[in-house]
């Protein structure tokens, strides 16, 4: 639901054809350009931003979000699949393959991603995350943190 009154809003895009869920038809949402969105978006099916989007993009389930080369986000996405033609100012966390295209340009953030595909000539400035499960990336970093320095321990006292 968008609320122009409050500075916080949130878009919930699910698409359906008499009551049909578009997705099962290869439905995609598309946010055109000239147009802006602010808020959180979260789409049920697959997503193309032409326009501009400051804020959040959720994906659920297996949705792809494209940002296309017009497009322009600035804020998070999380999704399983998305392809970056456009911009992006903000952090990306994406669960299966996240694919930069030439023409891309992303900064300011940080990505966390299971597979990335680089075209040559696009820009990312951001940190980069790569895990086979990424949606544990925060408990797993603690966890590896952790595991090294037991691993010194045990080496230092091996040494001694």
């Amino acid at each position: 639901m968008l609320n122009s009154k409050s500075k916080k809003s949130t878009l919930s895009v699910s698409s359906t054809t008499n009551g049909t869920p578009m997705r099962e038809n290869n439905g995609i949402n598309i946010i055109t350009v000239n147009t802006k969105i602010e808020g959180t978006i979260t789409v049920e099916s697959d997503l193309r931003l032409d326009g501009e989007v400051e804020g959040n993009i959720n994906g659920n389930g297996d949705s792809k979000v494209v940002i296309g080369s017009k497009g322009t986000l600035k804020g998070t996405l999380t999704c399983k699949n998305a392809e970056i033609n456009g911009k992006v100012i903000g952090s990306l966390t994406i669960s299966e393959k996240l694919t930069v295209r030439e023409k891309a340009s992303i900064s300011g953030g940080e990505i966390k991603v299971k597979t990335l595909i680089v075209e040559p000539e696009a820009t990312i400035n951001a940190n980069c995350i790569m895990r086979k499960d990424p949606t544990f990336f925060d408990d797993e970093e603690e966890i590896l943190v952790e595991q090294k320095k037991e691993e010194r321990a045990e080496n230092s006292s091996i040494e001694d």
